[in-house]
């Protein structure tokens, strides 16, 4: 029913390289994605900002920092017995009120273009309701966007609620995690008269993907797209869910009048059209969760092709064991020394020395005669450390203090240094790319 495709998940918003529908919607649902399109790019486009959705945003992020401020001079108060300076807030909170308040101003509108997609969507669905001739596909897609959207607010409401509390942590290493063919198992009743459609949602911190709904077929669901998550640090944790909801169908075919009753819930948001503030009544989409699964570092080292979901729902059709294609690449490990180590060959059971300058950027040890040979670019004899490398402290072969060995392969390095603290150094740098390339499974 779908084409396969490749989507790389990098920010809040998903860029698909193909529409995620096939089937075309009334005018209800263009509207939707016409005024979608056009507040997407009015929140994208920096160089223009309202002034009064700026103050008002000023004056939200002023409300999060005075929060901040007094709880940190109670703090102080209850440290000194009373004595309160009112100057307390940190200078990183002060420095960063600016940016903070646009970035606050960013994500507020996207939350309120998510709510009003929502709006929309419902007029859309109400309108569908009230219509005699209608195909359920249309119902089905519009649920979609129910799920999408609720989901989508959500997260970057829980990242406006962390904008005070951010952190910098100095990063080692990155690499990227592909997840693609993923196959559900599911019993399937042939006589049953409601056929279950499936969503796939992969979420990390504030990026998200979610699938094109999908059936069964020979008991099997099966979401042909590539899922890509970029530079994600070495204590990832990827939480998927599988959602379903169910269609009532007559013979082959879906039925013309709908059998979902749709949960009602309000919502207030700052319409970005007329800047108004807006209660609405809206509905809930009717996708039900059915699985999860978390996927972490040790799923890259094992390797497997079947997964058992964390958690199931007990109506669900959906079996605990999955299939799914999952590994890593273009891993960058933040690991660096330069510095001169006597590099031995063994050739007729003898090591022979050489002093070389050494330098380690990443997976790539690079040995150079001097230090100028580096500067000039001059091509390096040069080892790639992959995780069947193997370094040998104290190695039987070399019986010299501070020496260890590298084996590639075939080959194998002697290195001796010419003081410990060097040793430490360049063994500590060694033995932490070749545990990260273990664990990146590359």
């Amino acid at each position: 029913m779908f084409n396969q495709s490749t989507i790389s998940v990098n920010s809040t918003m998903t860029t698909y390289s193909e529409p995620w529908y096939d089937h075309p919607l009334n005018m209800q649902y263009s509207e939707i994605e016409e005024k979608s399109s056009k507040i997407y790019s009015f929140f994208r486009n920096k160089s223009f900002r309202r002034k009064s959705m700026i103050n008002k945003a000023k004056g939200e992020m002023r409300k999060v920092i005075e929060t901040l401020k007094e709880k940190k001079m109670k703090k102080e108060s209850d440290k000194d017995s009373g004595i309160v300076d009112n100057f307390s807030l940190s200078q990183e909170i002060e420095d960063s009120f600016y940016d903070k308040t646009d970035l606050f101003c960013q994500l507020k509108m996207e939350r309120d273009t998510e709510l009003l997609k929502i709006h929309q969507a419902t007029r859309a669905m109400e309108l569908l309701k009230k219509s005699k001739h209608h195909d359920l596909s249309e119902e089905l897609l519009i649920e979609r966007i129910l799920l999408e959207s609720s989901s989508r607010q959500k997260m970057i409401l829980e990242r406006i609620q962390h904008l005070g509390y951010s952190e910098t942590k100095k990063r080692y290493c990155s690499g990227r995690v592909v997840i693609s063919n993923v196959k559900l198992n599911v019993k399937c009743n042939d006589k049953s008269r409601l056929e279950e459609y499936f969503v796939m949602q992969a979420r990390i911190g504030y990026r998200m993907y979610i699938s094109k709904p999908q059936i069964a077929q020979n008991n099997k669901v099966q979401f042909k797209d590539t899922i890509i998550f970029d530079d994600l640090e070495t204590n990832f944790n990827i939480h998927l869910q599988w959602y379903r909801i169910k269609l009532e169908v007559s013979g082959k075919k879906l039925k013309k009048k709908s059998n979902i009753l749709n949960k009602v819930c309000r919502i207030t948001f700052d319409d970005i059209h007329t800047l108004n503030h807006e209660e609405k009544e809206v509905f809930q989409t009717s996708f039900n969760l059915v699985g999860e699964l978390n996927l972490t570092k040790e799923y890259l080292a094992k390797n497997p092709q079947t997964f058992e979901l964390t958690s199931t729902s007990l109506s669900s059709s959906l079996e605990r064991k999955i299939e799914m294609d999952l590994k890593a690449n273009d891993v960058l490990i933040y690991s660096k020394f330069r510095l001169f180590l006597n590099v031995g060959k063994m050739m007729h059971n003898q090591i022979f020395w050489e002093r070389k300058w050494c330098v380690l950027d990443g997976e790539r040890l690079k040995i150079y005669s001097y230090p100028s040979d580096e500067e000039f670019g001059q091509t390096p004899d040069q080892l790639i450390l992959t995780k069947e490398v193997e370094i040998t402290l104290s190695d039987p072969q070399c019986p010299r203090k501070r020496s260890f060995s590298l084996t590639v392969v075939d080959r194998k390095l002697f290195f001796m240094s010419e003081n410990l603290e060097e040793f430490q150094e360049s063994t500590k740098q060694l033995n932490f790319v070749l545990k990260n390339l273990r664990i990146w499974n590359v």
